[in-house]
């Protein structure tokens, strides 16, 4: 099968890593295991060999992809659908569930923070490859240049950890950049205890502090607070001339409810 560039497609098809993915997923017995873009179902197979195909499903994009697996494992449950977009409630009852797969650059955090903020009850474990420059932000710390809303975002839903790094090499076609491969074990609560209903707010207040990098905190939040600033800064101890990138998680989220009029 050929790759598509307009589903972003790169077949991964070193053993090294598909191995890696498949050990980072662990499933344990009854678990369902559940593949994102399975291609020419390399990892698949793999998948398929560790828990059997009868607790392996697998949601595709791409038609001709989902048409070609038919032939090759006519056994396994593939449903046509955007990862992105997919209600996964009518995949995942009850079961307990991992995911896994090697998402296509173009969408790979559409789909992560859809199943994260809305889906991640439904699994113990995700696992799933980015471009190497995304998965840097989506586990980096306070103080550099690669923390920002992703990484604050994740670390709120999720705990991050790094499997495996990927060349370029390990794919056909190979990209022109490399890719790691993350995994996110979800929180059944949110950091700091923020309310399932208040993430999307907490996340566009963040957006707005990160807004211009290279600005300080004070001048970002003025967008959000007006002239009210520098006194939400002062009363939760952070300095106005900082920038977003160097506060830790909990000093945005105290900032955040300061801002809201929520009393520690």
């Amino acid at each position: 099968m050929k790759a598509k560039k307009s589903f972003g497609q790169h077949f991964l098809h070193d053993g090294r890593v598909l191995q890696a993915i498949v050990n980072a997923a662990a499933p344990r017995e009854g678990e369902l295991v559940v593949e994102i873009g399975p291609g020419t179902g390399q990892l698949t197979k793999r998948l398929a060999a560790q828990v059997g195909v009868q607790n392996l499903r697998a949601v595709e994009a791409d038609r001709d992809m989902v048409a070609h697996l038919a032939t090759k494992m006519p056994e396994l449950e593939v449903v046509q659908a955007d990862a992105a977009r997919f209600e996964w409630e009518t995949l995942i009852h009850n079961q307990p569930a991992v995911i896994v797969g090697n998402l296509p650059y173009n969408a790979s955090t559409a789909i992560l923070f859809h199943l994260l903020l809305n889906h991640r009850h439904r699994f113990r474990r995700m696992i799933f490859m980015f471009q190497r420059e995304v998965a840097e932000r989506l586990r980096a710390g306070p103080g550099g240049k690669t923390f920002g809303p992703p990484s604050v975002l994740s670390s709120l839903l999720a705990k991050v950890q790094m499997v495996v790094k990927v060349p370029p090499g390990a794919f056909r076609p190979p990209p022109k950049v490399d890719s790691a491969v993350l995994s996110f074990e979800p929180r059944e609560q949110p950091l700091f205890n923020i309310e399932n209903d208040q993430i999307n707010d907490f996340n566009d207040f963040v957006h707005a502090l990160f807004r211009q990098r290279r600005k300080t905190v004070l001048n970002n939040l003025k967008r959000v607070a007006g002239q009210d600033a520098a006194e939400h800064l002062n009363a939760v101890d952070i300095n106005p001339m900082a920038r977003a990138e160097t506060l830790e998680i909990e000093s945005l989220v105290e900032l955040w409810r300061h801002v809201l009029g929520e009393k520690p």
